[in-house]
């Protein structure tokens, strides 16, 4: 199977437009449309629902998504070694993020980047927390942009932001009375759990809060867990950032008691980075004070 093609439909389904997976991926919009009937005409069934919003996966492409995903990770990492045989490995900054920071963050930030240091390469990924982190670990990745976990304290940080967490609710008129959510109203409701180790945060508010909803169990992203909340199969939590441009019917709420996941920059040692990662780094704080100032 064309790994390409794979990956167009998970930026398609990441990035919520075709338009935009044509600008990433340097395609033409009529391109990238190719390559998806191409691909749904290889899998025997439609993988994208399209509207004027945008695209969103069927039921059969949201169950194919985990796997796929597994695949680009472990394809990925089998480019970038060829990659760094081929070429000299200084010349190469290879970063991982979560999808969210992925989509907001490193466009602006690689461009500032190119703009100083136009000789260097900058190879970007996503994956879970998990995988994040085991890609730092292995050395497969030179920075990667994560939450905080405290499974993984052996590394050198540094704090970009809190990002607020929210729930997300239907669109109902009962919702719309509110301004806020409190967590203990999450006890006993139907919650559908992010997957890709998005699930690691919100156990943690829920642990803090002593408050367990009724979990229900999930293989999907961040964008289908919206497309559940909006279609009245449960309710959520996701992040502002998460949430940053989307155009589904729901509501999207702060909670209260405040609850935030800490975004950071991880990398082995800051200490002994070389010179191009630091020159990253300093991008990114550039990047993130213009967009955020004191705000983060």
């Amino acid at each position: 199977m064309d790994i390409k093609k794979l990956e167009v439909f998970i930026n398609a389904v990441d990035l919520g437009s075709l338009t935009k997976v044509a600008e990433i991926m340097g395609y033409t919009q009529s391109g990238i449309t190719h390559v998806i009937s191409a691909l749904e005409k290889e899998m025997g069934f439609p993988l994208l629902v399209r509207s004027r919003n945008g695209v969103a996966p069927t039921p059969e492409g949201a169950r194919l998504i985990p796997s796929i995903r597994a695949m680009l990770v472990h394809s990925g990492q089998l480019e970038k070694e060829i990659s760094l045989i081929r070429q000299r490995k200084d010349g190469v900054i290879r970063v991982a993020a979560y999808t969210s920071m992925l989509m907001h963050w490193l466009p602006p930030i690689v461009k500032r980047f190119h703009e100083k240091h136009p000789d260097i390469a900058v190879e970007l990924s996503s994956s879970s927390i998990d995988g994040t982190y085991k890609m730092l670990e292995a050395g497969d990745i030179d920075l990667a942009f994560a939450s905080r976990q405290k499974a993984y304290p052996d590394f050198d940080t540094i704090h970009l932001g809190n990002d607020p967490l929210v729930a997300i609710l239907p669109n109902t008129e009962e919702n719309r009375k509110l301004n806020c959510f409190p967590i203990s109203l999450y006890k006993g409701k139907e919650f559908i759990m992010p997957y890709f180790g998005f699930d690691k945060d919100i156990l943690c508010v829920f642990e803090r809060e002593k408050v367990m909803p009724n979990i229900e169990p999930t293989y999907v992203d961040d964008q289908t867990v919206i497309s559940m909340v909006e279609h009245g199969m449960g309710i959520s939590m996701l992040s502002k950032l998460v949430m940053l441009g989307n155009k589904n019917d729901v509501i999207s709420l702060p909670v209260v008691p405040e609850a935030h996941r800490e975004l950071v920059l991880c990398l082995k040692s800051l200490r002994t980075a070389a010179s191009p990662v630091r020159e990253f780094i300093n991008c990114a704080k550039e990047v993130l004070d213009e967009l955020y100032g004191t705000e983060r």
